[in-house]
């Protein structure tokens, strides 16, 4: 019985272990999923190429046919909210911290964006880039397409 338990208790950690070792992997996926639900349609897929966490903020970058954006993106107790969409404003951390992001999380999304963008392509971050102006999401509910 005692190892019976004792096998129980290493898996526990272990599985423990490995869930606070990629807490952003679970974020990323479950903001992949908020942006899908909120905004991809039958004919028209929502491609999230890159997701960008800190504390309780991201910045998701998106890409819908011959469109694209960044999503700002905030964690309460109910789970990630899309807040606001711009385009290449949201790359700024000081655009990020008018936005209401903490200081330290906006300069850490900023330099993650940077970083991760790397990997895009010269179209993809051409369509990111192009949303112009900051529109708030909260604020106009009803918006449910890019």
């Amino acid at each position: 019985m005692k190892k019976y338990l004792l096998a129980i208790c290493g898996l526990f950690v272990l599985w423990t272990m490995a869930a606070h070792a990629q807490p952003s992997a679970s974020a990323d996926t479950h903001i992949i999923h908020v942006l899908k639900s909120q905004f991809e349609r039958p004919n028209k897929p929502l491609e999230v190429p890159v997701v960008v966490v800190s504390g309780d903020y991201a910045v998701a970058d998106w890409v819908q046919g011959d469109k694209g954006g960044r999503a700002l993106l905030r964690r309460n107790a109910d789970g990630w909210r899309v807040q606001m969409c711009s385009g290449a404003q949201f790359k700024s951390s000081q655009v990020l911290r008018q936005a209401g992001v903490q200081a330290d999380d906006a300069n850490q999304i900023s330099r993650a964006l940077k970083k991760n963008e790397q990997s895009l392509t010269h179209e993809q971050l051409k369509k990111i880039d192009s949303f112009q102006g900051i529109m708030d999401v909260l604020s106009n509910p009803k918006h449910h397409h890019h």
